[in-house]
């Protein structure tokens, strides 16, 4: 085994990132196993997805879906040059410090693939919106919530540079930080990663991914939907009650971080509005 890949990505629910993770797999030049939403109890480990592309077939995917309840074997890992892990709404020194994280990593250190831990964000105001729509259709999901913004908080300090050495540090390989908007936005920015991450190309599919975010069930054509910039930044505006989005930037640390958050990308304008607005609606 050499020259795979065993790439952790941390991420909120609801911020893209299975569209990330597919756009990664789709453009890795061998075999890969991604392992999804893992839990932080060792005994617990899901295999969600598993995909396998093979050699000679020009890019097609062998596509396997199933759900699998235990300790993933060395000897199933090695099958794949590469494997992807990604965790969900836990902040992510929870994560480098859980026994679950330690032994899988142990198992990935087994071989010789390049190791790599991406902080994946969305910005706050899509990523907050685009779960509680979700909470919309399934009230019991709101008990997540609090651990969605605390993991974001701690993500967009990252983000912005405040203790991603020491990140660094602990996980001991390289970390990146990968904006969910630019990364939508940008072809270069796009390219640039792919780059980074010794992808083969930096192809990105608008079309929903297959790769899971219980968000995709709300699509009404989701056979032939196609994402635009424009409404994967304009969640918020399908909230039929946005009460409890106005709610979540009526705190102060996390509305002064969102708006470092958006002066960093670019999004300033119009966010700083769109949530100024928010805030005033809760106090009306």
């Amino acid at each position: 085994m050499s020259n795979g890949q065993a790439i952790t990505v941390v991420a909120t629910k609801r911020s893209g990132h299975h569209a990330f993770i597919e756009w990664i797999c789709n453009n890795l030049d061998s075999s890969y196993l991604y392992l999804n939403n893992l839990p932080l109890r060792k005994d617990e480990v899901q295999v969600k997805f598993l995909e396998a592309r093979e050699e000679g077939k020009g890019g097609e995917i062998d596509s396997h879906r199933y759900k699998e309840h235990k300790l993933i074997s060395s000897e199933k890992v090695e099958r794949y040059d590469n494997v992807i892990l990604s965790y969900e709404n836990q902040p992510l020194r929870s994560v480098l410090s859980s026994n679950a994280f330690m032994a899988e990593q142990e198992l990935l250190l087994k071989s010789e693939r390049t190791r790599r831990l991406i902080v994946f964000i969305r910005d706050p105001v899509n990523a907050f919106a685009s779960f509680l729509k979700v909470v919309e259709k399934k009230p019991e999901k709101i008990k997540q919530f609090a651990g969605q913004k605390r993991a974001w908080m701690e993500h967009a300090r990252l983000f912005l540079g405040e203790s991603s050495r020491d990140v660094q540090d602990i996980f001991g390989a390289e970390v990146y930080m990968v904006s969910y908007n630019q990364f939508i936005r940008s072809a270069d920015y796009r390219q640039t990663l792919a780059k980074e991450l010794g992808l083969s190309g930096a192809e990105w599919s608008r079309s929903l991914s297959r790769f899971g975010g219980g968000g995709n069930t709300f699509f009404q054509d989701r056979d032939g939907y196609q994402a635009s910039v424009d409404s994967l930044e304009s969640r918020w505006e399908e909230l039929e009650d946005k009460s409890l989005l106005s709610e979540v930037f009526r705190d102060d640390s996390l509305y002064d971080l969102s708006l470092r958050f958006y002066q960093e990308v670019g999004l300033e304008h119009p966010f700083a509005s769109v949530m100024g607005s928010l805030r005033a609606a809760k106090e009306a």
